[in-house]
C-alpha cells in the first residue's frame, strides 16, 4: 500500500513539474453578425457596426496535445436594426441603433501542436451575461405604410427587451503562439462564436450572435511553487 502511495504521489509532482501556467490578454476585433429568428409577421434588417473584445485568460498545459484553459471577456457590440411590420389596424417603421455591453465566460479544452512555436485549436461551452445596453432610434407608426399621417416617438434605454441577457454559446477558436524570451509570448487568434439561444422556444423576434472575431495578444509564463 505504501509502495503504491508513493508511485502516485511520484507521478503527481512529475506532471506538475512538467506542467506550465499561463496568463495571458487578447484585444479582439470582429464584426457582429446575427440570425434572426422572426415571429411576428415583420420584416427586420441590420447593418453591422462594429465590435471589440478585451480578454483575460489562463491556461494549463501539460506535455501532449491536450490541455485545458479559461477566460472571462469584456464585449462591445455594435449594429443598426431597421423593422417594419404590418398589423390588421397599424403599420410600424423602427429604425436604432443598438449598443450592447457583455461579459462573457468560457471554459474549454485546448489542443496543442508544435514544440517552440505553438499552433493551438480551442473549442467549448460560453456562458454571456449582458451588463448594459443602449438604444438610439426612432419608432413611427400610421395606418398604412404611405400613409403621410404618422405619429412617432423616439426611442431610448436599455436593449434588453430585445437582446437576451444570459445567453449560451458554443466557441471554436484557432491560433499561434510565438515565444519572445523564455517568459513571455506573443499570440494571434481567430474565434467564431455561436448563441444557441435561437434553439428554445420564445414569443418575440429573436437576434443570435454568429461573429467571427480576430485577437492578438501576449501571454506570461507564471512561475511553478518550486521556482518560488
Amino acid at each position: 500500500m505504501y509502495k503504491h502511495t508513493f508511485i502516485l504521489i511520484f507521478i503527481i509532482f512529475s506532471i506538475k513539474g512538467f506542467s506550465q501556467s499561463l496568463a495571458g490578454i487578447n484585444l479582439g476585433y470582429g464584426i457582429p453578425y446575427y440570425q434572426i429568428i422572426n415571429n411576428k409577421a415583420a420584416q427586420i434588417d441590420y447593418t453591422p457596426k462594429s465590435l471589440f473584445d478585451l480578454e483575460l485568460n489562463y491556461k494549463k498545459r501539460w506535455p501532449g496535445i491536450l490541455n485545458f484553459g479559461s477566460s472571462i471577456s469584456y464585449q462591445f457590440q455594435s449594429s443598426h436594426f431597421n423593422v417594419e411590420e404590418t398589423t390588421p389596424i397599424s403599420y410600424v417603421y423602427q429604425s436604432r441603433d443598438y449598443k450592447l455591453h457583455f461579459i462573457n465566460i468560457k471554459a474549454f479544452p485546448e489542443f496543442i501542436f508544435g514544440d517552440k512555436i505553438r499552433y493551438y485549436f480551442q473549442i467549448g461551452p460560453s456562458m454571456s451575461f449582458m451588463v448594459y445596453s443602449d438604444i438610439d432610434g426612432y419608432t413611427e407608426i400610421s395606418e398604412k405604410e404611405n400613409s403621410p399621417t404618422k405619429l412617432r416617438t423616439e426611442d431610448s434605454g436599455s436593449a434588453s427587451e430585445v437582446f437576451d441577457i444570459f445567453n449560451f454559446m458554443f466557441f471554436m477558436g484557432a491560433g499561434i503562439d510565438i515565444p519572445i524570451n523564455e517568459k513571455m509570448l506573443v499570440s494571434a487568434s481567430a474565434q467564431y462564436q455561436y448563441n444557441i439561444n435561437s434553439w428554445f422556444a420564445v414569443e418575440h423576434n429573436t437576434y443570435s450572435d454568429r461573429s467571427l472575431i480576430f485577437r492578438i495578444g501576449i501571454s506570461y509564463k507564471l512561475p511553478q511553487v518550486g521556482d518560488l
